[in-house]
């Protein structure tokens, strides 16, 4: 199970064991809140209030791409094929291309 949590100062993405409840891993963002994470190929990906995109090792919750985003997401992300994810902005749908 994955999932996010709010503080005042950090928001965290937690990895939990279903059957125990054991805590996995947990990966911080500080001063930021995430507000949208998938899986997608044993990878977690998501976006912050901030625009930072990220992709998550799923079994360690380390970072293996992060980037700024120049329009925040409002939509969830799609990946038509694996150099490439699309998601909506206020202003528009965006392509946004990357390599990890």
């Amino acid at each position: 199970v994955y999932f996010a949590a709010q503080g005042e100062t950090v928001s965290s993405l937690y990895a939990v064991d279903s059957k125990t409840g054991t805590q996995l891993w947990k990966t911080d963002f500080k001063n930021d809140n995430v507000q949208y994470i998938t899986e997608k190929d044993d990878n977690l990906w998501g976006y912050t209030r901030k625009g930072k995109l990220f992709q998550l090792d799923i079994d360690n919750g380390e970072t293996a791409f992060e980037a700024k985003l120049t329009t925040n997401p409002i939509s969830n992300l799609e990946f038509p094929d694996d150099d490439s994810l699309f998601y909506y902005s206020d202003a528009a749908l965006i392509q946004f291309e990357y390599k990890t």
